[in-house]
């Protein structure tokens, strides 16, 4: 009998929109207003063809700063890594 067939796809590369970020590698830090759990913003980065990075290295390319963003904000600053906030990134992604 042919059950339910379900096949595994990436979240992602099922909602991909035109890929603005494509090439950029973000690191997302710190708490925001409209992205609860920080995952959305994330997910909003991949969906657009960014790449999400744990940690802020010499290879990231942006860094998307919320609220008490910490250790890694100022990590960013020192390599001269573009800052973009919670208002900016919502902009830059046509989501305001």
């Amino acid at each position: 009998a042919a059950g339910l067939q379900m096949t595994a796809t990436s979240t992602a590369a099922a909602e991909a929109l035109e890929p603005s970020l494509a090439g950029q590698n973000w690191c997302v830090t710190g708490s925001f207003e409209h992205y609860k759990p920080r995952d959305l913003a994330a997910r909003e980065i991949e969906r657009r063809g960014g790449k999400v990075v744990s940690a802020v290295s010499s290879k990231t390319t942006h860094l998307l700063a919320g609220e008490k963003a910490g250790s890694k904000l100022q990590k960013a600053e020192q390599l001269g890594i573009q800052i973009v906030d919670e208002i900016e990134f919502r902009r830059l992604i046509g989501q305001q």
